[in-house]
C-alpha cells in the first residue's frame, strides 16, 4: 500500500471511496467543498494495486487560545473503501497525516469522530483537556510534538 498526496486525477476515485465507505454523498460533498475552499489542505491517499482505497484529509481551523487564535487542524473526513476495511488503511492513512501534520508545524488536530475507533489511533478527549467543543472543531485532539 502506498500514501501518497491527493492529485486532481483522483478526484473521482475520492468521491467513490467517500460514497462507498458512508452510504451517502454528504461527506464527498464535503471533501470538494473543502479542496475548492482557500484553504491550505493536507489530502491523501491509500493506493493498493493502482487503485484509491481510502482518503484522509486535514483542514486548517482557528483555535481560540488566549492570548492568541492559533491555526490547528481538523481531521476529516477518512473514509476507507468498504472491502478494504480492518485491514489497517485508515490507520495507516491517520498516522502519514499527522506526521505530515507535525512536519507543517501545527500543534494540535481535533475531530470529530467515533471514540472507540480515535481513542485506539492516540487521540484524547478534547473536553477532558480542557477544550470546549464548538462548531466545527470537534471532541477530540491528539497534541503533536513541539
Amino acid at each position: 500500500m502506498i500514501i501518497r498526496p491527493e492529485t486532481p486525477d483522483d478526484a473521482a476515485a475520492i468521491r467513490s471511496v467517500e460514497r462507498d465507505a458512508f452510504g451517502q454523498d454528504v461527506e464527498a460533498d464535503l471533501v470538494e467543498a473543502l479542496r475548492d475552499a482557500p484553504l491550505d489542505t493536507l489530502s491523501f491517499v491509500a493506493e493498493l494495486d493502482g487503485t484509491v482505497v481510502g482518503h484522509v484529509m486535514l483542514t486548517p481551523s482557528l483555535l481560540d487560545a488566549p492570548p492568541r487564535l492559533v491555526t490547528v487542524l481538523a481531521l476529516g473526513p477518512l473514509a476507507v473503501a468498504p472491502e478494504h476495511q480492518k485491514a489497517g488503511v485508515g490507520r495507516t492513512l491517520v498516522a502519514h497525516a499527522l506526521r505530515e501534520a507535525e512536519v507543517a508545524g501545527y500543534p494540535l488536530v481535533f475531530l470529530e469522530g467515533d471514540w472507540n475507533y480515535y481513542s485506539r489511533l492516540g487521540f484524547r478527549r478534547a473536553d477532558a483537556l480542557g477544550f470546549a467543543p464548538t462548531g466545527v472543531i470537534g471532541m477530540w485532539q491528539k497534541r503533536l510534538s513541539a
